[in-house]
């Protein structure tokens, strides 16, 4: 078991490792900053990720919810402790609202309707010591009698491009507008945003990576001889296990005497086994017994195993 439980461990690795090997090396520039430049002109692109937004008679409403009083208790003598925090509505009308928040490694949601001016208290109770994170606490409004919730994507903001360039101030003058974050090319050599296309350091961070993967090549080749060899081994251990199992073994003379027939039912047929498994027989009948025993043999980790199944006669 030892040795079938490493064999698929070095599998599992190779494989880890040639998928490692299958993935293209891919350097980008950060869209905030680069090494050669500040990101000098953005502009806004949808993310994947939406916000609602509540409307009242076509108005939308801000500052509606605010967290208020969070606070957390646990007592090592019970074994239970909780948090709690107050969602105060400052709009006029009742709000809808999906509360989530992240305890531990879970996202949890509760549904709340909160009248004007009034209070909902999120309180959760637990045994495990594990604290609400009231900073990853969201509002997701839902539409009532009073008021309309409207999801909308997200915005980020990233680096303006210039075509396939990320306009950064390398501190170049440029030549032409099209080059340049404004739009307008300076004259007068302000950089006015010029666009590059990679930072600086891109070859030294290139021959990283590349040295990287030629340490991920010489290990895998190790680990590919180290597989070779133990699958030899292992073919040739199957070998000498079939070899046996074809093995005719005949049964020897064995005398028993006469007083064994005192012997308990249990006790005879161990005999029987017994007697096989040290003379190394597939089959012995005792008539004076009253047991005939087949007995199979297989090689494990520790050495051989012997299995003996029994019939009265």
């Amino acid at each position: 078991m030892e040795k079938k439980g490493l064999l698929i461990f070095i599998v599992l690795a190779i494989i880890i490792v040639l998928n490692f090997n299958n993935v293209k090396a891919v350097v980008e520039v950060s869209e905030g900053e680069g090494s050669s430049g500040i990101c000098q002109y953005k502009e806004d692109i949808e993310s994947n990720f939406s916000t609602s937004h509540l409307y009242v008679n076509d108005n939308r409403q801000d500052n509606i919810l605010e967290k208020r009083n969070p606070q957390c208790s646990w007592s090592g003598v019970t074994g239970h402790g909780g948090c709690s925090i107050e969602i105060m509505n400052h709009i006029e009308v009742p709000v809808n609202v999906r509360i989530s928040f992240i305890r531990g490694a879970s996202t949890s949601f509760v549904d709340a309707f909160i009248l004007p001016h009034d209070i909902f208290v999120l309180s959760v109770s637990f045994n495990d010591g594990i604290y609400i994170d009231f900073n990853s606490i969201e509002f997701q409004y839902q539409s009532n009698n009073y008021s309309v919730a409207i999801w909308y994507k997200d915005l980020i903001s990233i680096c303006k491009k210039c075509g396939v360039d990320t306009c950064l101030n390398d501190g170049n003058n440029c030549t032409y507008d099209f080059q340049c974050g404004s739009n307008v090319c300076s004259q007068s050599g302000n950089t006015a945003g010029h666009c590059i296309s990679q930072p600086s350091d891109f070859d030294s961070r290139l021959s990283i990576l590349e040295l990287w993967k030629q340490l991920i090549n010489n290990w895998k080749d190790s680990l590919v001889t180290l597989l070779t060899t133990l699958t030899t081994k292992v073919d040739n251990h199957e070998a000498r296990i079939t070899t046996l199992e074809n093995k005719n073994t005949t049964q020897s003379n064995i005398t028993i005497q006469n007083y064994w027939k005192y012997l308990d039912s249990g006790t005879k047929k161990d005999i029987v086994c017994g007697v096989a498994i040290d003379n190394h027989l597939t089959t012995l009948t005792m008539q004076e017994l009253g047991w005939k025993c087949n007995i199979s043999y297989r090689q494990t980790s520790r050495g051989e195993k012997a299995s003996c199944k029994c019939d009265k006669i």
